[in-house]
């Protein structure tokens, strides 16, 4: 599991197109009536990135090719910035009762977050917590040394990483469309 980033280029012409996808059996009997099974709590992320200008004096191809061999192809996970989203502010994370001290970071569809991307701010009722003294942070899980108060509302403001593999069994393919120009195609699947 890696903790680097898939690189983007600034001035690059890219395209992204984001899927989610949930595992449910749907089961039709002679009646037609329906039975529907739901095998997953979260849903999968998919992304097809469309790059169509990469630069072969700034490098570019060999970066792209060089975070492919690293990661071994689809072998190992990555972190990506999805572009659709990729950060919260004052999400609700839940409500004090006096008992529970754990709540789980969740992004704005409450799907739940573990890659941080920066420095986060954790409020309980609009006041920011310290953390280390007011709470400790381990993938995504808040931990407040005291349970918030009774109805206490908590939230959380902050940037995040999606964890992703590359999603091609047959490796990257680039067609060259000037001279020194590159396109290509990589598809990204999310992991739990």
């Amino acid at each position: 599991m890696s903790n680097l980033v898939l690189p983007t280029f600034k001035f690059t012409d890219t395209e992204v197109t984001r899927s989610i996808n949930w595992n449910v059996t749907v089961n039709e009997s002679v009646s037609g009536m329906e039975t529907r099974v739901r095998y997953w709590t979260t849903p999968v992320y998919e992304w097809t990135i469309q790059i169509n200008a990469l630069r072969e004096y700034k490098d570019e191809t060999a970066t792209i090719q060089d975070f492919w061999n690293r990661h071994k192809g689809n072998f190992d996970s990555f972190l990506y910035i999805d572009p659709y989203e990729n950060e919260v502010e004052g999400k609700q994370i839940g409500i004090g009762d006096g008992i529970k001290q754990d709540f789980y970071l969740c992004d704005s569809s409450d799907m739940p977050v573990k890659e941080i991307n920066g420095e986060i701010v954790v409020k309980i009722n609009d006041v920011i917590k310290i953390k280390d003294v007011d709470y400790t942070l381990t993938e995504g899980l808040v931990l407040f040394t005291e349970a918030p108060v009774e109805n206490a509302v908590i939230t959380w403001t902050g940037s995040y990483y999606r964890r992703v593999r590359f999603n091609m069994d047959s490796g990257i393919e680039f067609t060259r469309i000037a001279r020194n120009v590159w396109q290509t195609e990589i598809y990204l699947k999310s992991v739990k």
